[in-house]
């Protein structure tokens, strides 16, 4: 497995962890940089090994967004338990994830699809939604009351990333 792997892993036990220190602030704000700094450095660790000629997609490509998304879960879970984050404010920073599941079961069973490769590399607007979802989680960590005007702009800037996402799958040649 490569360095870079193991890196993208590291975030599963992280969100873990961040279960048991969401109620300590500035333990979970350590939590969640040194999971930023893990989803930093795979991708850098990553074009290292594979290097400048590297074509075609890898295991990183997938494992990274799904150590990410389960990092992000645990997160959140860990604000409605020991916070009280109100259900469904916790779906609007979810939608992006829940409906990007629901694209890849799309692309999964739809047999037509299976000939169009599909691109799992981040973009910038799901890493600036990224960046909402921890600064929000952030700031319920740190007692300031649910965000829900951040939670709107999240929940939007999440669907606007993932329709550049789902435009990313090509047509077969």
């Amino acid at each position: 497995m490569l360095w870079a792997d193991l890196l993208s892993l590291a975030r599963i036990p992280l969100g873990v962890l961040f279960l048991f220190v969401a109620h300590k602030p500035w333990v979970a704000v350590t939590v969640i940089a040194v999971a930023a700094l893990t989803d930093m450095f795979d991708g850098m660790v990553a074009r290292r090994a594979l290097g400048p000629n590297a074509s075609g997609p890898h295991r990183g490509d997938w494992l990274d967004p799904v150590c990410d998304k389960l990092f992000v879960l645990f997160v959140l879970i860990a604000l409605v338990w020991t916070h009280h984050t109100p259900l469904s404010f916790m779906f609007l920073l979810l939608l992006r994830e829940i409906l990007q599941i629901l694209a890849l079961i799309v692309y999964a069973a739809i047999p037509a699809l299976h000939s169009r490769p599909y691109n799992y590399r981040a973009n910038r607007l799901g890493k600036l939604t990224t960046v909402f979802q921890f600064a929000i989680a952030l700031m319920i960590v740190f007692g300031q009351p649910t965000p829900w005007p951040l939670g709107i702009v999240t929940a939007t800037l999440g669907v606007t990333s993932l329709a550049t996402y789902v435009a990313r799958i090509k047509a077969p040649a």
